[in-house]
């Protein structure tokens, strides 16, 4: 096996345009300066798998490579790559190169490609706040879907990106959208954040849907998730805003039944099911001193009596 010295003595007797590539992917920035300054050289030349310089410096984050390609003229959006979503912003917000995304956005890179998975969508399932930041402010499509149905949000709640979420909740990103599998990001977040964290928080301060039951999962709420698995801290908050205890699963099942194995959740469940069944003055005077509960006030109202 050669050292790195033979292979690039072997890439000097390359074509100009291996060098070139070679030159960007490895961000050796004053070979690739000497080589873009000869008339000859064809920039967007791609290699064997059909990508560029560009895309091969973007990819390794080399920020004065991408900036050297882009004023010789190369293409923002890489060659032969049109019917994929893999571009040179895909792969450096992929990588989390906060800075080419950020050099390719400002040269007019396309923000979205023909792949559901745009970068904006990657920026928050890989949790890239500082990528999805700047392609927020470029005017990113926040609420696009994958084949799963699930936009940026979910995702994002999915990988429990905290900081990606909350960035999310300070765009028109909908914040009730339904997968595939019939679920809202509050779905997502209740599942698999750990107890008390903030991505719940967010959302159902931001408004988020609190009784919702999923199509696909056993009809279930994000109530019956929390006290399914235990999470106290999200429980409460659920019952603050609003959460139904009364609403049951497609098998006939409330939160408080999922709660067995949880002896604290199921207290507190079957606390908030004996303050609802007093008369409807007592629970409009429990409903006034504590916020969020109006919601679950008219909620109960209807179960109970339609």
């Amino acid at each position: 096996m050669g050292s790195i010295n033979d292979v690039e003595a072997n890439i000097e007797r390359k074509p100009k345009e291996t060098q070139l590539l070679f030159a960007a992917e490895n961000g050796h920035v004053e070979k690739l300066h000497a080589l873009l300054a000869q008339k000859d050289v064809k920039v967007d030349c791609p290699n064997s798998a059909a990508v560029t310089a560009l895309f091969l410096a973007a990819k390794e984050g080399h920020e004065e490579c991408v900036k050297l390609l882009l004023e010789a003229g190369a293409s923002v959006d890489g060659i032969g790559l049109e019917n994929t979503a893999l571009s040179p912003l895909w792969v450096a917000t992929y990588a989390g190169h906060k800075n080419c995304v950020d050099r390719l956005v400002k040269a007019g890179a396309n923000l979205n490609t023909k792949s559901p998975e745009t970068p904006l969508f990657i920026a928050a399932r890989e949790g890239r706040a500082d990528c999805l930041k700047i392609l927020i402010e470029a005017g990113s499509n926040v609420n696009v879907k994958n084949n799963r149905g699930q936009n940026p949000m979910h995702i994002a709640c999915s990988e429990v990106h905290e900081s990606c979420v909350e960035l999310l909740t300070k765009t028109e990103c909908e914040l009730d959208a339904i997968d595939k599998s019939g679920c809202t990001p509050l779905h997502h977040a209740c599942i698999n954040a750990p107890d008390g964290h903030g991505s719940v928080k967010m959302l159902v301060r931001m408004g988020a849907a609190v009784n919702i039951s999923s199509r696909s999962w056993n009809h279930a709420t994000s109530l019956h998730y929390c006290s399914q698995l235990g999470k106290l801290e999200n429980l409460k908050l659920l019952l603050k805003y609003g959460a139904n205890v009364f609403i049951k699963d497609k098998g006939g099942h409330t939160a408080r039944d999922r709660a067995q194995r949880h002896p604290e959740c199921e207290r507190i469940l079957q606390e908030t099911r004996s303050q609802a069944t007093k008369p409807a003055s007592a629970v409009l005077l429990v409903t006034q001193r504590r916020p969020g509960n109006k919601r679950f006030l008219k909620e109960y109202m209807n179960y109970k009596y339609h």
